[in-house]
């Protein structure tokens, strides 16, 4: 018997993490980088995603999203499924890439929007990727931050009006808020990660 089918409502926000079987990489190099933003991308205009946030890690990437006309599985399946297909022909690999499904953790209030949107831009650094957040090109920092266009897809105006009143005070709010090591506590339960670096 199979798994029961998810229940994703078109209204909510997710939290979406997916990770390399047995923690394994997802992506060797900047080209592995590269070939799954752009796998990303083509979900997110493809099926009209409203991404707030995302970045990729070496064993595992988050994603920020609502998806008002569908498309959560469909999306997943073709990001997951493309990237694998790629990336296991070009390494020589035959075994599963992705771990599961991807896992979702649903988004309900601002506060917790505003903490995932700074936790998905601190965890290169966490992950001792980089330093800093606007050095990691894998994610959707340095665009919400203003250091480099935005793509269409990209829920700018929305996380912007979270902090502040206007373009530059989001982008200094922003900056200010993700340099800083401790990260600020929810108002909901749900902000027990399970998402490792």
């Amino acid at each position: 018997m199979g798994r029961p089918l998810r229940q994703i409502d078109k209204e909510d926000i997710h939290h979406v993490m997916c990770r390399g079987s047995n923690r394994g990489p997802l992506a060797w190099d900047s080209h592995d980088y590269e070939s799954l933003a752009a796998e990303l991308a083509k979900a997110a205009r493809r099926y009209r995603w409203e991404v707030f946030a995302w970045c990729l890690l070496t064993n595992h990437y988050h994603v920020l999203l609502r998806t008002p006309l569908g498309g959560f599985s469909d999306g997943f399946q073709l990001i997951n499924g493309s990237h694998s297909r790629r990336t296991n022909y070009r390494h020589g690999r035959t075994d599963h890439l992705f771990r599961n499904r991807p896992h979702s953790v649903a988004v309900r209030s601002e506060a917790h929007l505003a903490v995932a949107i700074l936790y998905i831009a601190r965890n290169p650094v966490e992950a001792g990727l980089c330093r800093t957040a606007e050095e990691w090109s894998f994610g959707s920092y340095r665009a919400l931050a203003g250091l480099e266009p935005a793509p269409s897809w990209l829920a700018v105006r929305e996380v912007h009006a979270l902090f502040g009143i206007d373009t530059a005070n989001a982008h200094a709010e922003l900056a200010r808020l993700v340099r800083n090591e401790h990260l600020p506590v929810s108002d909901t339960e749900e902000m027990s990660w399970p998402f490792s670096p």
